[in-house]
């Protein structure tokens, strides 16, 4: 296909045209500069013969019409429409980052993949209300800014489906592998066209099998797995806090809303009222609200998910995971048996996950349905005491009871990501990940920090003195601090953001109230807001002073506090008490 610039120029003098960045049957698309603002955009050239220029024309001219209508952050926005001698062009946003089709090269996150279909979702509903079908909704073209904004291109084949405009699809127009039914049959498009071919790509981003999707080019037949599937109705065990979380979050509006792939700034959460509302500690002191309470003598736990969403616990022989959802009294799921004697839990980043340490190795179970993960974890300690996820989880770390020593695997393979790593003389009682990936804290007799990755220069810990047993450690969001909490009560600040790393600490916090024990520390999703909580009250502390940041909350719980701890951005804290119960609190 030949575009001669001369026309493009002609038709568009005020813009300098840049590199080809994509081409299809009837069209190239060109980076382009605005000559006198400097702004980067995207030229669409359609480019036709004789027999196809009329038809061709028509669904170019569609498309502006239909994107210019559109007003909506999901959809692409176009500039301008231009017309040359024998081609036609649309001057649009620029969109860096590339199409869905690049991200899902890699694994993607359940919840990452959740909030890409609900954006594209909510721009589809904005163009049917219009009486719009798209009718070729495919990874290609759904693209990504260089903030991860999800955005919806080529209403080239669009069509009405109201209004004196509708009519039966006389052509078969679409992609094959995520047309619909009433394509294939020339039946009446409607909105369920689109929703259709979104539900194979949010298939295909869940990478879920069978393998119909992906053997199959012209899915022929109507009565294939996916409807097998959809005749069924809701799946049983599915948990109900996810479909209300989709439902509420398809019904809340996703306007705004930044969607990377690869790590979401804002999570779909259970319990939410939209998934962009997700409250920070660190705009003031926040409301505190008891979520619920469920009846429990946990022997280890609880331990949060790092949204908040599920709380998980053990009692020796089980293991429960409660999900409260909205004040309502949840009942936990309870999974194990008695011989693996568990005695330490962590989830995975994404809640999905959850790895137990025990009388055996450490066991990686599905933290929604109990099922254990099949492949056990090669080289691992018996008796293991305490476990943790890394940053993108598929790193899973472990010590047991009767050594200093630390291995890595790389979940996937279930094998020994790096050699053990050796601690200091006491028995290891926490680790922790920092949420760079860069570092891993364990804590023994003091804290030992090792450098983690290609550029760790070494194996060598690096000693960070505690007095005490420390019972807890908490990386800050940001990566840049990590809190120790001792037996004693008190909490000690490291920055480990410098280089060389200081060992002295830049705070040290006591406990007002309550015992060591029970004293658990939290951050602000932007980590300039330090919390605490000593078995009654909760106290906000700004980082950079040590100064109290507001003033405290006291919980007025009459019974004794065992174990407490906070999610990972701040928002909930959940506790075991020494009347049997757990409990659950919102920081909203």
């Amino acid at each position: 296909m030949i575009v001669e610039r001369a026309q493009v120029a002609d038709a568009l003098p005020q813009y300098e045209l840049g590199t080809l960045i994509g081409s299809g049957a009837h069209g190239l698309v060109f980076t382009a500069r605005h000559r006198r603002l400097g702004t980067t955009c995207a030229i669409k050239v359609l480019v036709a013969t004789d027999s196809e220029r009329a038809v061709s024309a028509r669904r170019f001219k569609t498309e502006a019409e239909v994107m210019t209508t559109l007003d909506h952050p999901h959809v692409v926005r176009v500039q301008e429409y231009a017309e040359g001698r024998t081609i036609w062009l649309l001057v649009m946003e620029y969109l860096s980052a590339g199409s869905l089709i690049g991200r899902m090269r890699k694994p993607i996150a359940p919840a990452a993949a959740c909030a890409v279909a609900l954006a594209v979702a909510d721009a589809l509903a904005a163009a049917h209300a219009r009486g719009v079908v798209h009718r070729d909704i495919k990874p290609a073209n759904l693209l990504f800014t260089a903030d991860g904004l999800v955005k919806i291109s080529d209403f080239g084949i669009a069509k009405l489906f109201t209004g004196p405009d509708a009519s039966a699809s006389v052509e078969l127009v679409g992609t094959p592998r995520y047309i619909s039914p009433e394509q294939i049959t020339g039946g009446r498009v409607s909105p369920a066209t689109d929703l259709y071919a979104l539900g194979v790509c949010f298939y295909e981003l869940l990478d879920l099998g069978p393998d119909w999707i992906a053997h199959s080019e012209v899915p022929l037949r109507v009565d294939h797995a996916v409807f097998d599937v959809r005749r069924t109705g809701e799946p049983e065990g599915r948990p109900q806090f996810r479909r209300r979380t989709l439902l509420a979050g398809a019904g809340g509006g996703l306007v705004g809303l930044t969607l990377a792939v690869a790590g979401l700034t804002a999570a779909v959460r259970p319990g939410r009222t939209s998934p962009m509302e997700t409250p920070s500690v660190d705009r003031g002191r926040p409301a505190v609200a008891p979520i619920g309470s469920t009846p429990a003598v946990p022997v280890f736990g609880p331990v949060l998910s790092p949204d908040g969403g599920s709380v998980a616990w053990i009692d020796n022989a089980r293991i429960s995971v409660w999900t409260p959802v909205g004040g309502r009294e949840a009942k936990p799921r309870t999974f194990g048996d008695d011989e693996q004697g568990f005695s330490s839990a962590a989830f995975d980043p994404r809640g999905w996950l959850l790895a137990t340490g025990g009388n055996e190795t450490v066991v990686i179970w599905d933290a929604t349905t109990g099922h254990q993960y099949p492949r056990p974890l090669a080289g691992g300690p018996h008796n293991t005491s305490v476990v943790a996820f890394g940053r993108n989880g598929l790193v899973v770390a472990a010590s047991g009871v009767d050594t200093t020593v630390v291995r890595m695997w790389d979940l996937p393979t279930s094998e020994l990501a790096e050699a053990p790593f050796v601690s200091g003389r006491g028995q290891i009682s926490a680790l922790a990940f920092n949420p760079r990936a860069d570092q891993l804290a364990a804590a023994s007799d003091g804290v030992r920090l090792w450098p983690l990755g290609a550029s760790r220069g070494g194996r060598e810990a690096i000693h960070l003195p505690v007095p005490g047993v420390v019972g807890q450690l908490r990386f800050s969001p940001d990566g840049s601090l990590l809190a120790a909490v001792t037996d004693e009560g008190q909490i000690f600040l490291f920055d480990v953001s410098l280089t060389p790393i200081q060992t002295a600490p830049v705070r040290r916090i006591e406990a007002s109230q309550g015992s060591g024990a029970s004293m658990s520390v939290g951050f602000g999703k932007d980590s300039a807001t330090m919390i605490t909580f000593d078995g009654r009250v909760l106290q906000w502390w700004d980082r950079m002073t040590g100064a109290e940041a507001g003033p405290p909350a006291d919980l007025h719980l009459a019974d004794e506090v065992r174990t407490s701890v906070f999610s990972q951005d701040g928002t909930r804290l959940a506790a075991a008490i020494s009347d049997g119960q757990v409990k659950a609190w919102e920081l909203t």
